[in-house]
Protein backbone atom coordinates (compact mmCIF):
# COMPACT_ATOMS: atom_id res chain seq x y z
CA UNK A 1 0.00 0.00 0.00
CA UNK A 2 2.88 2.52 1.03
CA UNK A 3 4.45 1.80 -2.60
CA UNK A 4 1.00 2.56 -4.19
CA UNK A 5 0.94 5.78 -2.52
CA UNK A 6 4.43 6.48 -3.46
CA UNK A 7 4.15 5.83 -6.79
CA UNK A 8 0.87 7.76 -7.20
CA UNK A 9 3.14 10.77 -5.66
CA UNK A 10 6.15 10.13 -7.62
CA UNK A 11 3.90 10.42 -10.65
CA UNK A 12 1.78 14.01 -9.76
CA UNK A 13 5.14 15.15 -9.23
CA UNK A 14 6.36 13.42 -12.53
CA UNK A 15 8.23 16.40 -15.43
CA UNK A 16 5.34 14.49 -18.09
CA UNK A 17 2.46 15.34 -15.36
CA UNK A 18 3.56 18.51 -14.65
CA UNK A 19 3.78 19.98 -18.20
CA UNK A 20 -0.01 18.50 -18.64
CA UNK A 21 -1.05 19.92 -15.30
CA UNK A 22 0.25 23.82 -16.69
CA UNK A 23 -0.69 23.58 -19.66
CA UNK A 24 -4.79 22.55 -18.79
CA UNK A 25 -4.88 24.97 -15.68
CA UNK A 26 -3.00 27.63 -17.27
CA UNK A 27 -3.68 27.69 -21.26
CA UNK A 28 -6.50 25.43 -22.08
CA UNK A 29 -8.54 26.76 -19.14
CA UNK A 30 -8.01 30.45 -20.30
CA UNK A 31 -8.84 29.44 -24.09
CA UNK A 32 -11.93 27.57 -22.79
CA UNK A 33 -13.47 30.37 -20.71
CA UNK A 34 -13.21 32.75 -23.25
CA UNK A 35 -14.66 30.90 -25.54
CA UNK A 36 -17.35 29.57 -23.36
CA UNK A 37 -17.76 31.40 -20.45
CA UNK A 38 -16.23 34.77 -21.33
CA UNK A 39 -19.70 36.22 -20.18
CA UNK A 40 -19.53 34.86 -16.49
CA UNK A 41 -17.42 36.64 -13.75
CA UNK A 42 -13.96 34.71 -13.57
CA UNK A 43 -13.67 36.01 -9.98
CA UNK A 44 -15.31 32.86 -8.62
CA UNK A 45 -12.91 30.83 -10.30
CA UNK A 46 -10.13 32.59 -8.91
CA UNK A 47 -11.57 32.45 -5.56
CA UNK A 48 -12.09 29.12 -5.77
CA UNK A 49 -8.49 28.11 -7.26
CA UNK A 50 -7.26 30.49 -5.00
CA UNK A 51 -8.81 28.57 -2.11
CA UNK A 52 -7.61 25.04 -3.69
CA UNK A 53 -4.05 26.44 -4.12
CA UNK A 54 -4.13 27.67 -0.89
CA UNK A 55 -4.43 24.28 0.72
CA UNK A 56 -2.10 22.47 -1.73
CA UNK A 57 0.51 25.05 0.06
CA UNK A 58 -0.28 24.80 3.29
CA UNK A 59 0.13 20.95 3.19
CA UNK A 60 3.48 21.01 2.15
CA UNK A 61 6.07 21.20 4.95
CA UNK A 62 8.91 22.87 2.36
CA UNK A 63 6.42 25.75 1.64
CA UNK A 64 7.04 28.43 4.03
CA UNK A 65 3.15 29.73 5.47
CA UNK A 66 4.72 33.11 6.47
CA UNK A 67 4.51 33.96 2.71
CA UNK A 68 0.90 34.32 3.39
CA UNK A 69 0.95 36.77 5.98
CA UNK A 70 4.79 38.27 6.09
CA UNK A 71 4.15 42.29 6.99
CA UNK A 72 7.67 42.48 7.75
CA UNK A 73 9.21 42.02 4.42
CA UNK A 74 5.95 44.40 3.05
CA UNK A 75 7.21 47.06 4.86
CA UNK A 76 10.68 46.23 3.48
CA UNK A 77 9.70 46.19 -0.25
CA UNK A 78 7.30 49.07 0.12
CA UNK A 79 9.86 52.37 -0.39
CA UNK A 80 10.67 50.42 -3.85
CA UNK A 81 6.78 49.48 -4.61
CA UNK A 82 5.81 53.34 -3.90
CA UNK A 83 8.61 54.52 -6.26
CA UNK A 84 8.25 52.08 -9.03
CA UNK A 85 4.69 53.08 -8.87
CA UNK A 86 4.79 56.92 -8.82
CA UNK A 87 6.73 56.79 -12.09
CA UNK A 88 4.48 53.78 -13.53
CA UNK A 89 1.61 56.04 -12.68
CA UNK A 90 3.23 58.86 -14.29
CA UNK A 91 3.34 57.20 -17.61
CA UNK A 92 0.11 55.51 -17.04
CA UNK A 93 -1.49 58.58 -16.78
CA UNK A 94 -0.16 60.51 -19.53
CA UNK A 95 -0.94 57.34 -22.00
CA UNK A 96 -4.66 57.45 -21.12
CA UNK A 97 -3.83 61.66 -21.29
CA UNK A 98 -2.98 61.52 -24.80
CA UNK A 99 -5.22 58.53 -25.91
CA UNK A 100 -8.33 58.11 -24.32
CA UNK A 101 -8.57 61.43 -22.42
CA UNK A 102 -12.60 61.28 -22.41
CA UNK A 103 -12.02 58.08 -20.23
CA UNK A 104 -9.22 59.87 -17.81
CA UNK A 105 -11.21 59.46 -13.89
CA UNK A 106 -14.70 59.09 -15.80
CA UNK A 107 -15.73 56.66 -13.44
CA UNK A 108 -14.72 58.26 -9.98
CA UNK A 109 -16.03 61.78 -11.05
CA UNK A 110 -19.55 60.48 -12.38
CA UNK A 111 -20.22 56.95 -10.90
CA UNK A 112 -18.25 57.44 -7.37
CA UNK A 113 -20.30 54.23 -5.60
CA UNK A 114 -19.48 51.62 -8.84
CA UNK A 115 -15.82 53.10 -8.88
CA UNK A 116 -15.38 52.40 -4.85
CA UNK A 117 -17.50 48.78 -5.08
CA UNK A 118 -15.17 47.73 -7.92
CA UNK A 119 -12.19 48.97 -6.08
CA UNK A 120 -12.73 46.81 -2.68
CA UNK A 121 -14.18 43.90 -4.68
CA UNK A 122 -10.63 43.64 -6.88
CA UNK A 123 -8.83 44.37 -4.40
CA UNK A 124 -10.24 41.51 -1.99
CA UNK A 125 -11.56 38.95 -4.14
CA UNK A 126 -9.15 39.12 -7.14
CA UNK A 127 -6.01 40.54 -6.47
CA UNK A 128 -5.33 37.95 -3.44
CA UNK A 129 -6.13 34.87 -5.28
CA UNK A 130 -4.32 35.66 -8.47
CA UNK A 131 -1.20 36.51 -6.37
CA UNK A 132 -1.58 32.84 -4.43
CA UNK A 133 -2.22 31.24 -7.54
CA UNK A 134 0.41 33.34 -10.17
CA UNK A 135 2.74 33.54 -7.42
CA UNK A 136 3.03 31.43 -4.40
CA UNK A 137 1.47 28.26 -6.61
CA UNK A 138 2.96 28.52 -9.64
CA UNK A 139 6.72 28.78 -8.34
CA UNK A 140 6.41 26.46 -5.85
CA UNK A 141 4.32 23.62 -8.01
CA UNK A 142 6.18 23.80 -10.95
CA UNK A 143 9.95 24.33 -9.69
CA UNK A 144 11.14 21.61 -11.08
CA UNK A 145 9.67 22.49 -14.10
CA UNK A 146 10.96 25.66 -14.21
CA UNK A 147 14.38 25.28 -12.70
CA UNK A 148 15.51 28.78 -12.03
CA UNK A 149 14.54 32.08 -10.95
CA UNK A 150 14.28 33.76 -14.33
CA UNK A 151 12.94 30.71 -16.25
CA UNK A 152 10.02 30.89 -13.08
CA UNK A 153 9.72 34.41 -13.65
CA UNK A 154 9.09 34.44 -17.49
CA UNK A 155 6.89 31.37 -16.98
CA UNK A 156 4.77 33.69 -14.70
CA UNK A 157 4.56 36.42 -16.05
CA UNK A 158 3.54 34.96 -19.80
CA UNK A 159 0.79 32.55 -17.62
CA UNK A 160 -0.39 35.64 -15.85
CA UNK A 161 -0.79 37.80 -19.24
CA UNK A 162 -2.53 34.58 -21.11
CA UNK A 163 -5.18 34.42 -18.47
CA UNK A 164 -6.15 37.93 -19.51
CA UNK A 165 -7.25 36.58 -22.82
CA UNK A 166 -10.79 36.29 -21.65
CA UNK A 167 -11.05 40.39 -22.11
CA UNK A 168 -10.30 40.58 -25.80
CA UNK A 169 -8.40 43.25 -25.95
CA UNK A 170 -4.70 43.73 -26.55
CA UNK A 171 -3.32 46.56 -24.10
CA UNK A 172 -5.11 43.69 -21.39
CA UNK A 173 -2.53 41.18 -22.23
CA UNK A 174 -0.04 43.74 -22.89
CA UNK A 175 -0.37 45.62 -19.41
CA UNK A 176 -0.68 42.31 -18.00
CA UNK A 177 2.62 40.81 -18.96
CA UNK A 178 4.73 44.24 -17.77
CA UNK A 179 2.61 43.84 -14.47
CA UNK A 180 3.61 40.13 -14.26
CA UNK A 181 6.81 40.57 -14.26
CA UNK A 182 6.70 42.88 -12.60
CA UNK A 183 4.85 41.44 -9.64
CA UNK A 184 7.13 38.41 -10.30
CA UNK A 185 9.57 40.15 -9.60
CA UNK A 186 8.27 41.29 -6.02
CA UNK A 187 7.57 37.55 -4.90
CA UNK A 188 10.93 36.86 -5.82
CA UNK A 189 12.49 39.49 -4.00
CA UNK A 190 10.14 39.29 -0.89
CA UNK A 191 9.00 35.81 -0.57
CA UNK A 192 6.20 37.57 0.51
CA UNK A 193 1.80 36.98 -1.08
CA UNK A 194 0.92 40.19 1.16
CA UNK A 195 3.73 42.65 -0.49
CA UNK A 196 3.26 41.08 -3.84
CA UNK A 197 -0.74 42.04 -3.52
CA UNK A 198 0.02 45.18 -2.33
CA UNK A 199 1.81 46.55 -5.38
CA UNK A 200 -0.72 44.61 -7.30
CA UNK A 201 -3.09 46.10 -5.70
CA UNK A 202 -2.02 49.80 -6.54
CA UNK A 203 -1.82 49.08 -10.04
CA UNK A 204 -5.44 47.80 -10.66
CA UNK A 205 -6.70 50.33 -8.17
CA UNK A 206 -4.88 53.01 -10.12
CA UNK A 207 -6.10 51.62 -13.73
CA UNK A 208 -9.80 51.37 -12.92
CA UNK A 209 -9.34 54.94 -11.48
CA UNK A 210 -7.51 56.76 -14.35
CA UNK A 211 -9.90 55.02 -16.87
CA UNK A 212 -8.28 52.08 -17.89
CA UNK A 213 -10.13 49.65 -16.36
CA UNK A 214 -12.66 48.68 -19.47
CA UNK A 215 -9.34 46.63 -20.95
CA UNK A 216 -9.94 44.41 -17.66
CA UNK A 217 -13.49 44.19 -16.45
CA UNK A 218 -15.80 43.01 -19.81
CA UNK A 219 -18.69 44.26 -17.73
CA UNK A 220 -17.27 47.52 -17.11
CA UNK A 221 -19.02 49.97 -19.96
CA UNK A 222 -22.44 47.90 -18.70
CA UNK A 223 -21.82 49.14 -15.04
CA UNK A 224 -21.24 52.68 -16.03
CA UNK A 225 -25.04 53.11 -17.67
Amino acid sequence: MKDTSETKMNFFQSRAWLILEFATLFLVFPVAFTSALRTYSPVPFLVVFGVGATVYLIRHPDYTNRSFYDLEQTIVQLPRIVTLFVVSGVLLFLFVWVWYRDWLFYCPINHRQVWFSILWTYALFAVYPQEIIYRGFFFHRYRHLFTNQRQRMHASAIAFSFAHLIYYHHYSILFSLIGGYLFAHTYQRSKSLIAVSVEHALYGCFMYTIGLGRFFYSGFDQLLR
